[in-house]
């Protein structure tokens, strides 16, 4: 694979932000393996790497200004079993990621380099399962995650806290209901749930868990030879307040909220 980058800033004056460009190239192995055990169970594990890039940004800050890093590689492994009963399918999965982290190494005069500094390993345990009964199809799944900084060297301070926006588990779950008095119509309620998640690096301020439930009904149909679907939904019906990410980035915390209750009507046709 290779990248071939540029950006040019707008509306900077000058001492400010400068162009920035560069190319990378590398490969990124995967395997992975799979045993059908009987005709409703199957076996898989995979191993694999991943590439993130990161361009220094062009600011006087920064004695390496504009400049890529080193291909960040990840490492993901990941190991599960699938069983199928009738309309049924139920999924567990082991996993194991590892990447590698960046931070600002700054001079008593205030230059800094932007620097590879260690990495967050990321192990959890993924439980699925979904099907249709009669009028009713259900989806869930549900997340647990243990995640931790290790190898830090520019603040070892960091080793075996929590990286920044990572929650320690996460539930999804999605119902559906056929009407049979109204042939097309269809209710929805999802729920997704995340847990508590750290919005600095040194684990002294964490956001909240929070629980999201979502309605809609859809009509589906057909007309004139088309394919017709009317949805109309209510996100967040309960208005729950809270941060839905809290990413953290060149020394700086960010905090997306989720979005308020809110009502979206759609319709679709198909040709």
């Amino acid at each position: 694979m290779r990248l071939d980058r540029e950006g040019t800033p707008t509306g900077v004056g000058p001492g400010g932000a400068q162009p920035t460009r560069y190319d990378q190239s590398f490969t990124t192995p995967w395997v992975g393996l799979a045993w059908q055990a009987t005709p409703a169970t199957m076996l898989h594990a995979s191993w694999g790497e991943g590439v993130e890039t990161e361009v220094v940004p062009g600011l006087p800050v920064y004695a390496n200004a504009g400049q890529p890093l080193p291909a960040l590689r990840s490492r993901q492994v990941e190991a599960g079993v699938k069983h199928r009963a009738g309309p049924w399918l139920a999924a567990f999965t082991a996993f194991s990621i590892t990447r590698p982290e960046t931070t600002d190494e700054c001079s008593a005069g205030g230059l800094c380099t932007r620097v590879v500094d260690g990495e967050a390993r990321h192990r959890g345990i993924e439980a699925e399962i979904g099907g249709r009964q009669g009028s009713w199809t259900l989806q869930a799944s549900a997340m647990w995650l243990d995640a931790e900084r290790s190898g830090a060297l520019v603040d070892p301070a960091l080793n075996g806290l929590e990286p920044a926006n990572v929650p320690g588990s996460a539930v999804k779950g999605r119902v559906a209901y056929d009407i049979a008095a109204w042939p097309g119509l269809q209710a929805i309620a999802a729920v997704v749930h995340e847990g508590p998640r750290q919005v600095l690096p040194d684990n002294t301020v964490r956001a909240a868990a929070w629980t999201r439930l979502d309605l809609a009904a859809r009509w589906s149909t057909r007309m004139a030879g088309h394919d017709l679907s009317l949805l109309v939904a209510l996100d967040n019906a309960t208005d729950e307040r809270a941060w839905r990410d809290t990413p953290y980035q060149f020394e700086h915390a960010y905090l997306f909220p989720l979005a308020p209750r809110t009502w979206r009507v759609s319709l679709q046709a198909g040709f």
